[in-house]
């Protein structure tokens, strides 16, 4: 008699963050839409699945609830909830049984009070910058303990000039643009490293104005700052791209596949890019190349540059023309898999100023990068003297320096603190994202 002996075959099984909820108040309600608009969020999600051709158990979905019920939405609001300091809103139930959970406060929360200091915290409601920073980081903590699900934070929702002042749209600004461009990038002294599992979508900026309110095209009227048709139809298609592509990178890392690189530069959305300029990188573990694409569509339906190489640098010869937007991303290659696509990246070059206009290729370089706080500024073809202007990721101008035409140059920024600092050099013929460490 033959004995047969049937061994379970275990597979390693694969979680997928593909699906979650939105929870949210008025001004989620209105960008989910169609709010008046031809689009809505769930009819982005229909395109996108048709766009990366996913189905069954791939597909990406996304529920949306209006919570908390009992209280605000607030930052002080989501600080409680996580605390389960709210025993008549309970959000733990949203976060055990959904992969992908996000929150957002309404316009209420850009009403700001100024930048403040540690006895704000005395008073949680208070709405400061050192508030809103405290409350963050609390809320990040309790997220990061939390790697088997994607959290999606919505910057401040603005308001409109009618609903607002100068002081509080600047420090809703200063607060926005720290949550994305300081603690996102992990660069925030007190959290240190940002976590895997947290993304943080950038609504504020996407519809305010130069002086930090929301644009008269995209509120309800000039007194209500509930966004209109016009905000949804923008903001909706841009939120169901970053919180998948997101959640799917994270998926891959979760899942212990290859990771796409982290871009370094030119900075996201920087502008008088020279024409040969320098598309950098973070090396990436694991992989032996990698895959660039440069467009000038940020769908990629046609590739100005479509090419594999083994650096983290890729450098431009005739490719690009002047005052021109391109759009640019990056994939991490090895023998055995290829990574989901880095973050989509723009940059506009350079424009004409005269009636005549020659490029003149500079050849600069700066290293190391990020840094302790001294670099070298390399030039391949030094001119005879022009300047290094060093500028906060606000804008704020801190230093200017007078280069002598040597080819190479020191710069000593190690008083600076800790963050990332835009560095340009020779009337910003070239544009750096200096990173501080």
């Amino acid at each position: 008699m033959l004995g047969f002996f049937i061994f379970p075959v275990i597979l390693s099984a694969q979680t997928n963050f593909r699906s979650g909820i939105f929870l949210h108040h008025s001004t989620g309600r209105n960008i989910w839409g169609p709010n008046g608009s031809s689009t809505s969020v769930p009819d982005e999600i229909t395109k996108y699945n048709a766009d990366h051709g996913y189905s069954g158990e791939k597909e990406c979905s996304l529920d949306e609830e209006w919570f908390p019920d009992n209280h605000g939405n607030e930052w002080y609001d989501w600080h409680q909830l996580f605390d389960s300091a709210y025993t008549d809103d309970d959000i733990w139930p949203f976060i055990s049984s959904n992969r992908i959970v996000v929150i957002k406060s309404c316009f209420p929360s850009s009403k700001m009070t100024g930048w403040g200091d540690p006895a704000d915290t005395t008073n949680p409601s208070l709405k400061s910058v050192y508030n809103y920073k405290w409350h963050w980081r609390h809320i990040l903590k309790i997220m990061e303990k939390h790697p088997e699900n994607f959290f999606i934070v919505w910057t401040n929702a603005p308001l409109v000039a009618g609903a607002t002042n100068d002081d509080q749209a600047y420090w809703s600004n200063v607060f926005c643009t720290w949550a994305k461009d300081t603690l996102a990038e992990g660069l925030d002294p007190e959290y240190g490293v940002f976590p895997k599992n947290v993304y943080i979508f950038d609504f504020f900026h996407k519809l305010v104005g130069d002086d930090y309110k929301l644009k008269a095209e995209y509120a309800n009227s000039s007194t209500d700052s509930h966004p209109n048709s016009a905000a949804t139809e923008l903001v909706a298609p841009q939120f169901v791209k970053e919180v998948f592509d997101a959640a799917i990178r994270y998926e891959s890392f979760y899942n212990g596949t290859l990771q796409p690189p982290d871009l370094i530069s030119p900075v996201n959305n920087s502008d008088n890019v020279s024409l040969d300029t320098t598309l950098l990188w973070h090396n990436q573990a694991n992989a032996e190349k990698y895959h660039i694409q440069v467009s000038e569509s940020q769908d990629f339906p046609a590739l100005l540059v479509d090419d594999y190489i083994a650096d983290t640098a890729f450098i431009f010869g005739n490719e690009l023309t002047e005052n021109t937007t391109y759009y640019w991303r990056v994939r991490s290659v090895s023998n055995s898999d290829t990574s989901v696509w880095s973050q989509v990246w723009s940059f506009e070059t350079i424009s004409s100023t005269g009636i005549h206009y020659k490029r003149i290729n500079m050849g600069i370089s700066i290293y190391p990068n990020p840094t302790f706080g001294k670099i070298t500024v390399k030039f391949t073809n030094p001119i005879p003297g022009g300047y290094a202007e060093l500028f906060e990721i606000t804008g704020k101008l801190l230093r200017k320096i007078y280069l002598p035409g040597n080819k190479e140059i020191n710069l000593d920024f190690t008083d600076l603190d800790r963050g990332i600092y835009v560095l340009k050099l020779n009337e910003g013929e070239k544009v750096f994202k200096l990173i501080i460490k």
